[in-house]
């Protein structure tokens, strides 16, 4: 099997991409809570990035 590296910077960035880089609590909680509001469940990664609102 083969092995898959991933240099620091790479983590960082999809770190801060994906909104993981904040605080879990109050940042990351209200930020979730107000997309869900919004009908914004964000991207499927199993669809090809396509958004879960459209796939419900």
């Amino acid at each position: 099997m083969a092995r898959i590296s991933v240099t620091a910077d790479h983590l960082e960035t999809r770190r801060e991409g994906w909104g993981l880089d904040g605080q879990l609590f109050p940042d990351q909680v209200l930020d979730y809570l107000a997309a869900t509001i919004r009908y914004d469940f964000g991207y499927s990664f199993k669809f090809r990035a396509r958004h879960v609102a459209d796939l419900i």
